[in-house]
């Protein structure tokens, strides 16, 4: 019972991650951004208006994917490899239905993608790494 509990919560534990990450990266951004004693550092040369959506296109799917995996009770790369799927969709669909409204230049739309790529590159590795160290009873999936 308590294994099922775990993959009914796989889902909702990985959203609820991907919104504390959300509101994680807009505070590190508008604390980096504010001047201590008025003495400006590297990070507040970057506007937040620039520096805060390419944060969030790491650490909001990096978040949801390595909750849902490390939440999982087995499975944990399967479950990686499903959550980043879901990932993927969901970024394709984005693009596809607000291409033409958005006023972005090109160069953070590539830039977007490329950390959404690393975030689900580097949490498929995670997961992976975190399936190895599994029970060997639980490892029947063949991905070693």
């Amino acid at each position: 019972m308590k294994n099922a509990l775990r993959w009914v919560a796989v889902l909702p534990a990985a959203i609820l991650a991907a919104i504390a990450a959300t509101f994680l990266t807009h505070w590190a951004v508008m604390l980096w951004n504010s001047s201590y004693g008025g003495t400006p550092h590297m990070m507040s040369l970057i506007p937040a208006s620039t520096l805060e959506p390419l944060m969030r296109a790491y650490f909001v799917p990096l978040a949801f994917i390595l909750t849902g995996a490390y939440v999982a009770p087995r499975f944990k790369l399967a479950t990686a490899a499903a959550l980043s799927g879901l990932i993927i969709g969901l970024m394709v669909a984005l693009s596809l239905s607000l291409s033409e409204h958005l006023s972005d230049p090109i160069w953070r739309r590539v830039v977007t993608w490329g950390l959404w790529i690393a975030a689900i590159a580097v949490s498929l590795f995670q997961a992976r790494r975190m399936h190895k160290t599994e029970e060997p009873s639980s490892n029947v999936t063949g991905w070693n």
